[in-house]
């Protein structure tokens, strides 16, 4: 039986069902991208087999599934705080992050 301390490895997040703000599995995560924007987005297979991209901004938290947050809580003008950014994937990463939340590496 192997334990795993202290260092988290964030393998993939293919396969995991995403669920909306009111709890509605919307679909299955399929794979993260960017889009023509340079915006990180997340590809979704919804209920009816179609692929639809979500702003990465607009999830909430990622644990055993995905759940997105109610996008008028996010405030895109509040300031990135140095250290956050991770040097791996760039992705901004919440305050007291210890690990990338998009990708796994140690910040």
């Amino acid at each position: 039986q192997e334990t795993s301390t202290g260092d988290t490895v964030f393998n993939s997040i293919s396969g995991m069902s995403v669920f909306d703000e009111s709890a509605k599995q919307i679909g299955i995560a399929k794979q993260v991208g960017v889009d023509s924007n340079n915006q990180v987005i997340l590809v979704v297979s919804d209920n009816e087999g179609n692929d639809i991209s979500i702003n990465w901004q607009k999830i909430k938290k990622v644990g055993e599934i995905i759940l997105l947050g109610d996008s008028s809580a996010t405030t895109s003008d509040t300031p990135t705080q140095q250290g956050l950014r991770c040097p791996s994937c760039n992705f901004d990463n919440k305050l007291n992050s210890k690990f990338c939340q998009s990708c796994g590496t140690k910040i």
